[in-house]
């Protein structure tokens, strides 16, 4: 009996430790949105990234330093960015990758403007009535980061 008891304590913490290893760390918000949508915005925080909200709109930060920040935007808007980035007349505007998920579709961009090389995102949420705009002025594989950590999901409230 005292040698069963010792197996079954010794699977007990075998088990108890290899579950406790694999902890997935994020950081969420839901935000109610102008379109009627409930948005749930999580961020994967492992790498020590922080998401911030504020007026109804996200940020991504690290070390208090602003990665990347995101707005919501209605079908309006974003078929106007879309347009303009399919257009491709405007030589500050390049399109750098476009694809699509299960959740959702996206444009990533590279725009030269006034305040410097943006890396932004154009994003919509499919079978909602909301868009997203994430705008970013570190570069290419810091916007591309930022993005890969983040998940977006229309919520039931």
């Amino acid at each position: 009996m005292l040698k069963f008891l010792k197996k079954c304590v010794i699977v007990c913490l075998v088990v108890f430790f290899s579950t406790g290893c694999s902890t997935n760390l994020t950081k969420s918000y839901t935000f109610k949105v102008e379109t009627g949508d409930s948005v749930k915005v999580t961020l994967d925080i492992s790498d020590k990234d922080n998401l911030k909200q504020k007026d109804g709109q996200f940020s991504i930060e690290k070390n208090k330093k602003v990665l990347s920040q995101g707005v919501f935007i209605n079908k309006s808007t974003y078929e106007q960015y879309v347009s303009m980035l399919l257009d491709n007349s405007d030589v500050n505007l390049s399109v750098i990758d476009n694809g699509k998920t299960d959740d959702y579709t996206y444009f990533f961009y590279e725009y030269k403007g006034e305040s410097g090389v943006e890396h932004d995102y154009v994003i919509w949420l499919k079978g909602s009535s909301t868009g997203i705009l994430m705008g970013s002025l570190k570069n290419k594989k810091v916007a591309q980061s930022v993005f890969e950590k983040l998940t977006f999901e229309i919520v039931d409230e």
